[in-house]
């Protein structure tokens, strides 16, 4: 699977993004989480596996923001974390076997 994550329409540079399979009855084995780092365009690649079930057609998606890099303590105090709290806006996707192309669109939780 490829993708982008925006925020605004542009591209969000940073943080990873993950894609958990939602059981929809295969017996607690949809398939494994998959996870990418989002590159500074904003563009991620990965790949999900089938579960014991076949291949999951719903995918949780959460965002995780980046980490800020090593700075002294005071600075790290009121330093600024881009992108925290930021949620997709669609909390969960449908994918399908094969090449998938998806767009995640993050917003601040206040406009959620």
């Amino acid at each position: 699977m490829t993708g982008v994550v925006l925020t605004d329409g542009k591209p969000v540079r940073g943080g990873s993004i993950i894609f958990s399979p939602i059981d929809e009855g295969t017996n607690g084995e949809p398939g494994r989480p998959g996870m990418a780092d989002i590159a500074s365009d904003g563009t991620f690649s990965m790949h999900l596996e089938a579960g014991a079930a076949g291949f999951c057609t719903r995918w949780a998606v959460r965002f995780t923001s980046p980490n800020l890099p090593p700075m002294p303590e005071a600075e790290a105090k009121v330093a600024k974390i881009p992108y925290q709290g930021f949620l997709p806006r669609d909390s969960d996707i449908e994918l399908h076997p094969g090449e998938n192309k998806v767009t995640v669109e993050l917003i601040p939780p206040s406009k959620k």
